[in-house]
């Protein structure tokens, strides 16, 4: 008998379920049992969606054969993982140059207060030339 990959799987995963069903058989009996720690399955939601693109496929197409309602529905899954994939890369990218401007930052103020001496950023030049202001230098070169 051929077995396809996604009926392995099911196959694997409900025995692997099984096994951790019958490993904490005793959970709820007593108050202080903790609950079992299955982490949740991935692929799951992939899955559930396959199994409904094929059926909406089928039932709203009845002419579609098998074979290709299959090639529709693992290109459907291709082109959710890519962009799963890509909008990953995209946030990964965003986190490291937010990080990296932060650290440029920091590091700008660090440079700052190592050339200044303190975290004092007045120029004391500035006061020598209060005296006048641009628009009077203008207003007396006319």
């Amino acid at each position: 008998m051929y077995q396809t990959r996604y009926e392995a799987r099911k196959k694997a995963i409900s025995k692997f379920k099984k096994t951790k069903t019958l490993k904490h058989s005793d959970y709820g009996k007593s108050k202080s049992a903790k609950a079992p720690n299955i982490p949740p399955d991935p692929f799951q939601g992939m899955l559930d969606f396959k199994e409904h693109l094929k059926s909406a496929l089928a039932d709203s197409i009845p002419s579609l054969s098998k074979a290709r309602i299959n090639d529709v529905t693992s290109a459907a899954l291709l082109c959710y993982r890519q962009w799963d994939s890509l909008i990953n890369s995209q946030k990964k990218m965003i986190e490291q140059a937010t990080m990296m401007h932060k650290q440029n930052y920091f590091q700008t103020m660090q440079m700052n207060i190592q050339m200044n001496g303190e975290n004092n950023y007045h120029d004391d030049e500035s006061d020598n030339y209060s005296e006048g202001s641009y628009s009077d230098f203008y207003l007396e070169s006319e």
